[in-house]
């Protein structure tokens, strides 16, 4: 890993409080650490754009998030009574365990 610096400077994250870095402050600081592919490969991920992520583990990253907020707004929709399809974002494959894994949070 060629950014041991980069990461170690990020603030921590705390349970139950919002970060204390916005995405744009943490981009900033990839524009200031990281190489122009590499920067680019970040922001394609933070704004889910799969078709300009170059690695395959992005790619996957991405795909399983969406795939994680599709069974949280299903599951929300479910208790809440309401159309889940405004929510639901188009992703690949389907994780059975992911979602027993959210139905069983949500039991």
């Amino acid at each position: 890993m060629k950014y041991y610096y980069f990461v170690a400077s990020l603030p921590s994250l705390h349970m139950g409080q919002p970060p204390s870095m916005t995405v744009d402050d943490f981009m900033i600081q990839c524009r200031c650490f990281l190489s122009d592919d590499d920067r680019l490969e970040m922001e394609a991920v933070l704004l889910e754009r799969q078709e300009q992520m170059r690695a395959s583990f992005a790619r996957q990253w991405v795909n399983k998030n969406i795939e994680l907020g599709n069974a949280l707004a299903r599951a929300r929709a479910a208790r809440w009574a309401v159309d889940v399809h405004p929510y639901v974002k188009e992703h690949k494959g389907f994780d059975v365990y992911l979602e027993a894994l959210v139905e069983d949070v949500f039991g």
